[in-house]
């Protein structure tokens, strides 16, 4: 009984202290969340007029460093296509034109990843991907060469070697647009 009251006070306190939950949940309290349940994002597969992939270089403690499928979490109370507009805007700069989608729903699980402190942190998604096209793919400023930084954009033809693994749940969608 007394653990139940401790835990009921500690969940108030987690509440109060999330003020805004419409815009987000301080970074500690998302990532706890994160480690009991699954994460509900959109992901982005942006195309240009030669059906060329936008890609998004990601390096941060959660999964390799690789090239991601541009993406992000819905917040308490918005939609998924208000998500993938303000995604497009956070990301790329610029809004994006939805095509088709939702066009699946995958499960995106990388598991226990044993160096984080909680390794369950980010360990499982609920991918929900849509099919977008940029309304002025030239006022994106994407690099030509290799990566530098996190968030480095770049146009693929081909979906390349060093994607994160758990795009793997993508094979269906690269096979079907010819990645």
């Amino acid at each position: 009984m007394e653990d139940n009251k401790s835990l009921l006070n500690s969940t108030k306190n987690i509440l109060n202290y999330c003020k805004n939950p419409y815009v987000g949940l301080p970074e500690e309290v998302f990532l706890m969340v994160s480690a009991l349940i699954p994460i509900v994002n959109v992901d982005l597969f942006v195309f240009n007029k030669n059906n060329e992939i936008l890609l998004s270089w990601r390096e941060d403690d959660f999964y390799e460093k690789a090239w991601s499928i541009p993406g992000g979490c819905l917040r308490f109370g918005e939609t998924m296509i208000e998500r993938v507009h303000k995604t497009a805007l956070t990301e790329f700069g610029i809004d994006v034109s939805i095509i088709n989608g939702p066009v699946t729903v995958k499960d995106v699980i990388r598991g226990p990843l044993e160096r984080l402190n909680f390794p369950n942190i980010r360990g499982h998604n609920i991918a929900i991907p849509f099919i977008c096209r940029v309304k002025d793919e030239d006022s994106i400023n994407v690099i030509e060469s290799e990566p530098k930084y996190a968030g480095d954009l770049k146009w693929f033809s081909k979906i390349p070697k060093n994607i994160l693994k758990v795009h793997d749940v993508y094979q269906d969608l690269f096979e079907f647009y010819g990645l």
